[in-house]
Parts: structure tokens; sequence; C-alpha cells
């Protein structure tokens, strides 16, 4: 039975800045000699997990295919007999028509599908070939494909010595409630063993970081065993320099030090946002400005390098405030991420729907902005990513 998991070229999805970024993020990581995938900037874990619960079935193999639905696209994903894809609400469109363009020409196979958007999206892509099952969670493959499920460790067997940072796992969910997110509210670790086969897993992987999945790193009280794993990593991996992690400013204004000495963590991100109390307060983050100085000079104190994970787009939002931001600390800024407000169906409060392209996180419009208010937010996001590039040089 051949077995495909499908993965669309991330570096063509949504409109031009989107792209503008993803080209932009590979400058950056080639600065800080970070090496990754050609045409998405990591290898795409549910891949590894999927390949894994299946007990690595001899037939399976990885597809990446361009953005977009040409026919020699579409038929040749007639060639495999069961397709896996993980659907985002930026690719929704390429596998609705796939689902559509199949079902229409007789193709006997399945397409097994998980990932994050609506229901009122998965009802599409089930009505659109009756061969579509939805996943609503990744253990749901034992009732579609039962005699191939065992449930094994993740695998990167099909990934074998590519350039990557892989993302590792110690816990689920996040206690804060930012209205923008989608991520289940409530802490659960992840066992030893479950963390200890994953890091196994990156065997044939070349990687310098592993960057840590956990949503707020540091809630869950199973950090610590960094410290450990490092070891575990190392001893397979000389290359290998330490840990990347997301977390928040009160975190990191506490841990730093710790972190960066005792722990190996080498990279931080952290959810600044929109640097103005006000946005924070209606985002529901869980800092405001005054306590930035703070974090600032624990981090002086360390070799970590400090990512802002910053938002555009908001209604009535003042560029300036960012660029301020990024001027008065500029000397401890590494890079930055770089997102557009976006509109999840299952978010925990931001604006409401009022288009389908306020899901699209890789697109520039939103409902809310005017045109003069796309261009005046597309063009203070280039003008970041110009001036991240010029520090990195």
């Amino acid at each position: 039975m051949k077995i495909w998991y499908c993965q669309f070229d991330s570096s063509k999805v949504g409109g031009l800045l989107n792209q503008e970024i993803f080209r932009h993020m590979r400058r950056v990581y080639d600065q800080h000699e970070i090496s990754v995938p050609n045409h998405f900037l990591e290898i795409p874990r549910w891949i590894a997990v999927v390949d894994g619960l299946l007990g690595e079935p001899e037939n399976a193999d990885f597809r990446e295919f361009p953005n977009g639905t040409k026919l020699g696209i579409l038929a040749y994903l007639r060639k495999a007999e069961i397709l896996l894809g993980s659907v985002l609400d930026s690719n929704f469109q390429q596998w609705l028509y796939a689902s559509e363009w199949l079902g229409g020409h007789g193709w006997p196979g399945r397409i097994i599908l998980g990932g994050y958007i609506s229901d009122e999206r998965v009802a599409e892509l089930l009505t659109a070939n009756s061969s579509v099952v939805w996943c609503p969670t990744v253990d749901a493959l034992a009732h579609w494909l039962p005699d191939m499920y065992t449930g094994g460790a993740p695998s990167y067997r099909l990934f074998a010595d590519w350039d990557t940072v892989p993302r590792l796992q110690l816990s689920r969910g996040c206690k804060h409630s930012c209205s923008f997110c989608t991520i289940p509210q409530g802490v659960e670790e992840n066992e030893w063993a479950d963390v200890l086969a994953e890091v196994d897993s990156f065997k044939p992987l070349s990687f310098r970081f592993v960057y840590l999945d956990d949503k707020t790193f540091g809630q869950a009280k199973n950090w610590t065993w960094l410290a450990e794993l490092y070891m575990v990593i190392k001893e397979y991996n000389p290359a290998f320099e330490g840990f990347w992690v997301q977390t928040t400013v009160g975190m990191l204004t506490k841990w730093a030090e710790e972190w960066y000495f005792e722990y190996h963590i080498k990279i931080a991100e952290v959810g600044i946002e929109i640097p103005e109390d006000t946005f924070l307060k209606s985002f529901r983050k869980p800092y405001r400005v005054k306590a930035l100085p703070g974090m600032f000079a624990a981090l002086s104190k360390t070799g970590l390098e400090f990512v802002p994970n910053l938002i555009f787009g908001a209604e009535g939002q003042d560029y300036g405030v960012t660029a301020d931001f990024l001027s008065e600390y500029e000397d401890q800024i590494a890079w930055c991420n770089l997102f557009i407000l976006t509109t999840y169906a299952d978010s925990k409060g931001a604006p409401g729907v009022a288009d389908t392209g306020d899901l699209d996180e890789t697109a520039s419009g939103r409902s809310w902005l005017s045109m003069r208010e796309i261009d005046e937010m597309e063009r203070t996001v280039r003008s970041i990513m110009d001036w991240v590039e010029l520090k990195g040089e």
C-alpha cells in the first residue's frame, strides 16, 4: 500500500508579504548559521509523529508539492493509495480542490487529514470527497488504519541527514489566555519515557539546536530535564549546542541566568507582540511594558539570543511604538519573528471574523483595516526586515 505524507511548499504559501517574510527568515538563519530545509523552515513534525505511530510503513514516503492546484500535481497524487496531510487555513483551498478533483476522477484511494481549521471547513472537505476522513487527533489513526497503527515513537527516517531544528515537546497547553491564541488552557506534562524516545528519534538528523515546542516554556515543572537531555543529545551529536525556547517576559526575567548557564538554553523567543499596555491588556498578555527593562537586565548577564515575536495589523496600531522598542533594545535583539494579527476560528477572544481572509495568517488583508492601513503595515514589516538583516551583517 503506497502511502504519501504530503506537504505544500511553505515558501510559496500566502500573499507576497508572507513569501517575503519566509525568504527573509532564511537569510536571517543563514546569518546565524542555522541550517533549515529549502522550502519550509522546519521538518513537519506531524510527519515524524504519524510515521512512528504507523510503525514506519514500508511503502510510505514524503512528498512536497508546490503551493497550487496544477493539473499535473493532482494527477500525480493519484499514484498513491493513501494521502495524509495537515490542513491549515493557509492551505485549505489546495486540499479542498485536490479532494474534489480526485473524487471527480474516480481515484479509489483515501485521504486522511488533520490540522487546525474550523468545523465548517472540515465539513467542506468531507463533502468534497467521500474518501476524505478527518482525524481530530493523531490517535484517531488507530480507527482508520487499525492494521498499521502501532503507537510507536516519532520517526525521522524519511529525513535522514536533513539540516533542521527539530522540535521536542515536554508539555502541552498553556496557563495563559491570550486573546488571539488557540492553545488549550492548562498544562499537561509529557512522560519522561516519551520525551526520551523523541530525543532518540532525532539521531538521523543534522542539527545544532533543538526547539522546545512547549507553548510557554517554564510553566511545566519538567523543564529541569534539559540538563540530562542535553547530555543525551550531545553524546550522539557532538555538534549540538543547546535549546531554543518560547517563553514570557516574566519567565525570562526570573530564569534567564539559570536557563543559560545550567540548562543550555541558547535562544529565547518572547511574545512582545505590541509593546503598548493598551494592546497588551486587550490581548490579555501576561506582562506590561514596565517589566521590559528588568527582563533585558537579566538577559545582559547571559549570552542568550533574544528574539521578540511581534504582531502587526491591529486596529489603531501605532507602528512607531514597535520601532521605538526595537531601537531602545537593538543591541540585545538577535532577530524578530513577524506576524499579522489573525482571527482563528477557535481563538480565545480576538476580533470577530468578518471575512474568511481574516483566518489566513499568510495574507495581509484584514476586514478591520483599510487599504491605506494595510499598505502602512506592509511597509513597516518590510522596513523591520531590512533593519534585522543589516544588523546581522
